[in-house]
């Protein structure tokens, strides 16, 4: 089901800019230093060739350099209609489709002659450093130490279970230059189930770190929620808002003396 929503995905990119091309002509990989290219050796119709064999649902990538690819579209003769982009982290293997708003990115390894051609290109130019810059947010609440959150790109144990609470925990990255973590990637905590689904992955999470995501508290290792302290300075503001009250408390008027 995955490899088939991905060929029905990258064909839909292909077509309305391209509408007289006749195939798949090549790969473009770019990095800090500039563009390579190289043509396969037979052109490919889209939904074919180079698109095979691209398994199934994989861990995203760790954060680290990446590289920015396009699949090259056009006719026999050559000439480029259009381009089919994809990022490429060469420490992984790994490739990941653009998120569009509608369709989620998707991670896989390049097989065939599209790994060929991408692993030849790789080397020849220099990849992007590892964002460090991404503004990240919790249900549209900037978190704290938002870098720790490309933590959750790898962190969780792989998981079978499906969430079964309605309610959810948004994820977003945005970074100045898009990059693989900050193209629009599905992240979402489910935390009565303490489920992260992350591009179409979902991984099992310890309760500490599913509160941690839900306050959007550092996610760096070592860093945890203090809810010790929490819980003392709410005693303490209690104690406080008590004896505040009890001082302003309305006293009985005085009783008058008897007299003899």
């Amino acid at each position: 089901m995955k490899k088939l929503v991905l060929v029905v995905f990258l064909a839909a990119l292909a077509v309305p800019a391209v509408a007289q091309a006749k195939g798949s002509l090549g790969v473009e990989m770019c990095g800090a230093d500039g563009c390579k290219q190289q043509r396969f050796a037979a052109v490919h119709e889209v939904g074919g060739g180079p698109f095979t064999g691209m398994g199934g649902i994989v861990t995203p990538a760790k954060p680290g350099p990446w590289l920015r690819g396009s699949i090259l579209i056009g006719e026999p003769n050559g000439k480029v209609f259009g381009r089919i982009p994809f990022f490429y982290v060469p420490g992984s293997d790994l490739m990941v489709a653009p998120g569009d708003g509608n369709q989620q990115p998707a991670w896989w390894h390049p097989k065939g002659e599209l790994a060929t051609l991408v692993h030849a290109l790789a080397p020849k130019v220099t990849p992007f450093a590892v964002p460090k810059h991404v503004a990240v947010a919790v249900n549209g609440k900037a978190v704290q130490d938002p870098s720790s959150y490309l933590r959750l790109f790898t962190i969780g144990t792989r998981s079978d279970a499906f969430p079964k609470s309605d309610r959810f925990v948004q994820i977003t990255f945005q970074s100045k230059t898009q990059t693989p973590w900050t193209t629009g990637n599905d992240i979402a905590v489910y935390p009565a189930d303490r489920l992260l689904m992350r591009d179409g992955e979902i991984v099992a999470l310890s309760a500490a770190m599913s509160d941690r995501i839900e306050a959007g508290a550092s996610l760096a290792p070592g860093s945890r929620v203090p809810w010790r302290i929490l819980a003392l300075a709410v005693a303490a503001l209690t104690l406080l808002v008590l004896a505040v009250a009890l001082r302003l408390r309305a006293r009985p008027a005085p009783r008058p003396v008897p007299q003899a």
